[in-house]
């Protein structure tokens, strides 16, 4: 069994290098679902056998993403999309995309038209969870959401 500082050194290599750990996933036969933040529901992915893994963005000139969103959008989006566009997730079956701001509103669409190879699964949290008519509402979303994972 790892000791805590092996565990620890670990998970530092993989947050300086996630491509190196899809690629890992990836080689080893394991599907990934791409999760976009936040509030994804990663526990859907994991329950159906495939591997959750954050989008996770990137320092970098925005070029590509320049095309889909607009300038002042939100820079942690701009890089998701940026490297999406650019093949950096390739590999990666679909993403999970919940339009919980504006800038991941309009990426649940810039997404599906503009990467072609992964399939966008966007979903609506409700904000009001308590009365009936949202949890009916939420238990239909991630249904759809676990229909999707399915045909994966």
């Amino acid at each position: 069994m790892a000791s805590l500082q092996e565990n620890l050194q670990r998970l530092q290599e993989i947050a300086a290098n996630p491509k190196a750990q899809l690629d890992r996933y990836l080689k080893s036969g394991r599907q990934v679902v791409g999760c976009f933040p936040i509030y994804t529901p990663e526990v859907l992915a994991d329950a159906a056998g495939l591997v959750p893994m954050g989008m996770w963005g990137a320092q970098t000139e925005f070029s590509l993403a320049k095309k889909y969103l607009v300038p002042f959008a939100c820079p942690i989006m701009q890089s998701c999309m940026e490297l999406a566009l650019g093949g950096k997730y390739a590999g990666v079956k679909a993403v999970m995309i919940p339009p919980m701001c504006d800038t991941l509103r309009c990426i649940t669409q810039d997404f599906k038209f503009g990467v072609k190879d992964i399939v966008s699964i966007p979903f609506t949290l409700p904000q009001n969870r308590r009365i009936t008519a949202a949890i009916q509402y939420l238990t239909e979303e991630y249904g759809h959401v676990k229909e999707r994972l399915e045909e994966i």
